[in-house]
């Protein structure tokens, strides 16, 4: 059995602590059952949002309860799909979406100084754009008529909100940043 009362060996272990500092790089803000989703998570989202919207981004305590809120539904949503087999989205429509983006800027050069500008990457607003169409397929087939529309019909809408609802309700939330509830 090693001798951890030995004074050198000590200083040692409490040199090394020392110099071996942690940095805290990004936090926990919230758990949804076993999912977590960090502060960089709920920043994100807000960039990705007003990115899509054309608005400047809003990290306001309002503006990140409301990511976090959106992020939570997501967890409970990528929970859901992974339990079933639903298809993949359609990569022209992913396209679609990402060519309505790309053409609000003149060159391609402004698009991507306007991703670096809301701290994105082009992998980032496809990732989302395909995520979008992953939800939108899940309601067709789940609560409609397994025919995606453009848009969602208000019965379809409202059977998934309920759904949505109830099933957050039985998910278990844990708020690690107080702030967010």
């Amino acid at each position: 059995m090693k001798n951890w009362r030995n004074p050198d060996k000590l200083k040692l272990v409490l040199l090394v602590a020392a110099l071996g500092h942690g940095e805290i790089v990004d936090r926990i803000a919230v758990v949804v059952d076993r999912t977590p989703v960090k502060q960089s998570d709920i920043f994100r989202e807000i960039r990705l949002t007003a990115l899509i919207n054309g608005e400047q981004p809003d990290f306001s305590l309002a503006q990140q309860r409301q990511a976090a809120s959106r992020l939570i539904d997501q967890a409970i949503l990528r929970n859901e799909i992974g339990m079933g087999t639903y298809p993949e989205p359609d990569p022209t429509q992913i396209e679609q979406l990402f060519q309505q983006i790309r053409g609000r800027y003149r060159t391609e050069a402004a698009f991507h100084q306007s991703l670096m500008n809301y701290g994105l990457t082009q992998e980032d607003l496809m990732d989302h754009l395909r995520w979008e169409q992953i939800v939108l397929q899940f309601i067709a087939l789940r609560f409609g008529n397994g025919v995606e529309t453009s848009s969602v019909q208000p019965d379809v809408n409202q059977q998934f909100f309920k759904w949505l609802d109830e099933t957050r309700s039985r998910s278990r939330v844990l708020f690690r940043d107080e702030n967010l509830k």
